[in-house]
C-alpha cells in the first residue's frame, strides 16, 4: 500500500515540473516578444503617430484659412492677415493660401510682401495665368516695369495661346507707363473686346489708372459689343482695395 502511494507521489512531482517547466516556456517567449516585436510592427508604429499629426495639420489648415477668407470678405484685413498666416504656417506651398495672403497684402498696401507671395506662384501654379496678373500688378504698383514685363514675357512662355484677356490688360498698363501709346492701346483693343465693360471698372484702381491717359481711350472702351462672358475678371486681377 505505501509502494503504491510513493507512487502516485513521484508521478504527482514530476506532473508539477513539467507545468513548472511550460509555464517558464511560456514566459520566457513573452518577455522574447515583447522586447523584439515583428518588422511589420515596428515599421508600423512611427507611421500612426505621423499620420495622425498630418490630419490634425490638415484640419489646422482648413480652420484657419476658412476664418481668413471670412475676414478678407468682411474687409477685415488684420484679421485676415492673422488667420492666414497661421494656415500658411500648415502648408507654406499651399496655392489657395498665398494668393489670399498676397491679396490681403496688397490690400494693406504692402506691396512688396504682396510680390514676394505672388512671386512664388509661376512655379507654383505655372497654368494658371492670374499667377502672373497679379505678381505683374504689384510690380506696376512698385514701379517695377521692367519687372512687370519679365513676369509678362513668362506667361507668354508657358502659357497656351490664345493669351487671356486679363494678361491683354495688365500688358496694356505696362506699356502706358513706359509711354508706349501704339501697343497700349493695342493691348487695351483686345482686352476691351473680350472683357467689355469689365475694363472700365479695372480702371479705377491704381495700377490701371495709366490706361485713361491714353489718347483714344474713350473710343476703344465705347467701342465693339459686350462680351458673352460675364464678370471675366473676377478672381484674376487685383481690386482697388479689399476684396
Amino acid at each position: 500500500m505505501a509502494s503504491q502511494a510513493e507512487k502516485i507521489q513521484v508521478r504527482m512531482q514530476r506532473s508539477i515540473l513539467v507545468l513548472v517547466l511550460a509555464l517558464s516556456v511560456v514566459v520566457l517567449l513573452t518577455a522574447v516578444i515583447f522586447e523584439n516585436p515583428p518588422v511589420a510592427d515596428q515599421a508600423a508604429s512611427p507611421e500612426l503617430p505621423r499620420q495622425v499629426s498630418q490630419l490634425e495639420a490638415q484640419r489646422n489648415f482648413d480652420r484657419y484659412y476658412m476664418l481668413a477668407e471670412a475676414y478678407w470678405k468682411r474687409g477685415q484685413l488684420v484679421k485676415a492677415e492673422t488667420m492666414v498666416r497661421a494656415a500658411l504656417m500648415q502648408q507654406r506651398h499651399n496655392v489657395n493660401a498665398i494668393r489670399l495672403y498676397g491679396a490681403v497684402m496688397y490690400a494693406r498696401g504692402h506691396y512688396a510682401d504682396a510680390e514676394t507671395a505672388f512671386s512664388q506662384l509661376p512655379r507654383l501654379a505655372p497654368t494658371d495665368f492670374a499667377s502672373y496678373t497679379n505678381l505683374a500688378i504689384v510690380q506696376l504698383c512698385q514701379d517695377k516695369l521692367p519687372e512687370a514685363e519679365l513676369t509678362l514675357q513668362q506667361a507668354d512662355s508657358v502659357l497656351a495661346k490664345p493669351l487671356p484677356a486679363p494678361l491683354a490688360l495688365v500688358r496694356a498698363c505696362v506699356l502706358a507707363k513706359k509711354q508706349d501709346v501704339t501697343g497700349a492701346e493695342a493691348a487695351l483693343t483686345i482686352a476691351r473686346k473680350a472683357l467689355g465693360s469689365g475694363v472700365i471698372r479695372a480702371t479705377t484702381t491704381e495700377w490701371a489708372k495709366a490706361l485713361t491717359s491714353l489718347p483714344n481711350y474713350e473710343s476703344i472702351l465705347g467701342s465693339g459689343e459686350e462680351p458673352q462672358t460675364t464678370d471675366a475678371l473676377s478672381g484674376t486681377l487685383l481690386p482697388a482695395t479689399g476684396p
